[in-house]
């Protein structure tokens, strides 16, 4: 990956969820001391993509519960060309090469939802 990660960069460091059943060991989450360095993680987190030694390794920012299915559900949508989280907001790339950054389920439509089930969403149904 090319990033030197120091002792002093990581605020903490810990084991979130309950014990996996399956053997799995559980996700770790990090805070680190400088928000560049977590960018330049996050932009070069590609780098292991493929690589045998961190088949089982992901990388992701911690997103609340509503991001994390607005995420999913723009993934699969078919206007979508390629979707990324920077500080929790899900930037998109359009397949008619706009950029959109969704923040909240409202911002759904602007990507190409003719309607937004906010019950899957864990909201209340607004529609």
């Amino acid at each position: 990956m090319n990033v030197n990660i120091e002792k002093n960069d990581i605020v903490s460091c810990h084991r979130i969820g309950k014990e996996p059943t399956a053997g799995k060991p559980r996700s770790i989450i990090v805070r680190f001391f400088s928000r560049d360095l977590k960018y330049k993680i996050m932009s070069n987190k590609k780098v292991l993509k493929g690589k045998l030694d961190y088949k089982d390794i992901f990388i992701n920012e911690d997103l609340t519960m509503l991001r994390l299915k607005m995420l999913n559900m723009v993934k699969k949508h078919d206007n979508v060309k390629s979707v990324f989280t920077r500080d929790g907001k899900i930037n998109c790339f359009l397949r008619n090469g706009r950029k959109k950054i969704i923040e909240n389920p409202d911002d759904l439509f602007e990507v190409g939802f003719d309607s937004v089930d906010y019950s899957a969403l864990g909201l209340c149904d607004l529609e």
